[in-house]
């Protein structure tokens, strides 16, 4: 018989007060869920908000951020894990590098920002532990779903303009959006079944297919190759993990059904915005790519510093420009980003390592789900930033929270396998 081990559960409540518990520490919350939802706002609605000369987004960044800070001090006892402290010394690195370099100062910010969102999902989770992170997350998922079904109904009916003239219909806080509710589905999906009961589990669940139902079509709609290949990705991992025993039969069929549903919109020959995606999925070129080309041009400009990289602040010639800019700051594959601002040693460190463990827990420990679909989260974070996009501070905070958690459950899971019954 399969075992399934779920969220550890103490004999006796703790009675000392947690940093996720205090006044700043419900603050903190709040502030994170208005920075997330922020990207969600379609751009072409509204102009970009400015206090003084920053971004209003990413104040609401620096804010979570500070607050995060101010909960571990209310608490009395901060912790640094082992693993935020390895983020802390490679954000000091690759900062001071960036500055050793003369980098420019306005991306030398923008970069220590985004890399910043890592170190706010580690310790943000470190203090609100597995099952509070899990609630505020299946409601964050639920708003951020709902968003998601706006913006596309805006992109359908007029009202949300595209930012660029094209057949395609997207906006790009729907790309943010579609990655947050694809990369939390499997932690969604999962934690209501096994940390909910009765009703409530199935509710939640079939909100959760809702949800990762929308992404569906936002991929058919916008005609996105890397945001259908992961929603397949996000897809395939939750059942992977929910395969046990019983269940097996009825997920099998799931699975089946499911694909030969999205079979048929993606592929069908009469189906629009799904022809469209069909046609770029299959006339697809890595070598022949601008990606592949972005990334030539990257270790052209890395010459000489593979090892240590640029720092923060660095930019090479790209090939895809925005705005007339050709200079880039990322490779629109992110995952090398960290690569080109730290060096192999960090890229191992932050990239490889994690997708070690995250590919070794889903296919060999997956006795316990929740830790397991923490560890999708891993995966599917570096899916995505393999493809487009990542190096943001919402999508690192993400990144963070799920590597936080994955490994905090996977600790508890051998202490509890060790312990004498």
């Amino acid at each position: 018989m399969d075992t399934i081990t779920t969220f550890p559960v103490p004999r006796a409540a703790p009675v000392s007060r947690t940093a996720g518990d205090s006044l700043p520490g419900r603050f903190t919350d709040f502030l994170v869920g208005v920075m997330l939802l922020w990207t969600a706002i379609p751009e072409t609605l509204f102009d970009e908000a400015y206090l003084g000369e920053v971004p209003v987004r990413f104040l609401l960044f620096y804010a979570a951020l500070g607050s995060v800070a101010a909960a571990s001090l209310v608490a009395g006892r901060p912790r640094l894990s082992s693993l935020l402290g390895i983020a802390l010394v490679g954000f000091t690195y690759m900062a001071t590098l960036g500055l050793w370099n003369a980098n420019d100062v306005k991306y030398w910010a923008i970069d220590a920002s985004n890399f910043g969102g890592l170190i706010l999902g580690l310790q943000w989770a470190q203090q609100r532990g597995p099952r509070r992170a899990a609630q505020l997350i299946r409601l964050w998922a639920r708003l951020m779903a709902v968003l998601l079904f706006v913006n596309l109904a805006g992109l359908h009916f007029g009202v949300v303009t595209p930012p660029h003239d094209s057949v395609r219909q997207y906006s790009y806080s729907l790309f943010t959006n579609a990655t947050f509710v694809t990369c939390v589905f499997p932690f969604w999906f999962t934690t209501a079944r096994h940390d909910l009961r009765g009703k409530r589990s199935q509710i939640e669940q079939a909100v959760a297919l809702a949800g990762i139902a929308v992404v569906m079509l936002g991929a058919l709609m916008s005609a996105t190759r890397s945001m259908f290949l992961t929603w397949t990705s996000a897809v395939l991992l939750t059942i992977a993990i929910s395969f046990n025993g019983r269940n097996a039969v009825a997920w099998a069929l799931t699975a089946a059904t499911a694909c030969s549903v999205v079979y048929l919109a993606v592929f069908g020959p009469m189906n629009g915005h799904g022809h469209l995606l069909a046609e770029r999925l299959l006339a697809t070129e890595i070598a022949q790519s601008y990606r592949y080309t972005e990334i030539e041009m990257m270790f052209d400009t890395l010459t000489g510093a593979i090892l240590p990289g640029k720092g923060f602040g660095s930019r090479f010639e790209s090939c895809i420009g925005e705005r007339g800019e050709i200079l880039a700051f990322a490779p629109h594959i992110a995952a090398l980003t960290l690569w080109f601002k730290g060096g192999l040693p960090t890229f191992f460190i932050f990239i490889i390592l994690p997708a070690t463990r995250g590919i070794h827990a889903v296919l060999w420990c997956r006795n316990n789900p929740v830790s397991c679909a923490c560890w999708c989260g891993v995966l599917l974070y570096l899916i995505q930033a393999s493809m487009s996009g990542g190096w943001s501070y919402h999508a690192l905070f993400l990144f963070g929270v799920h590597l936080n958690l994955g490994l905090v459950l996977s600790n508890r899971s051998k202490r509890c396998a060790s312990s004498p019954s």
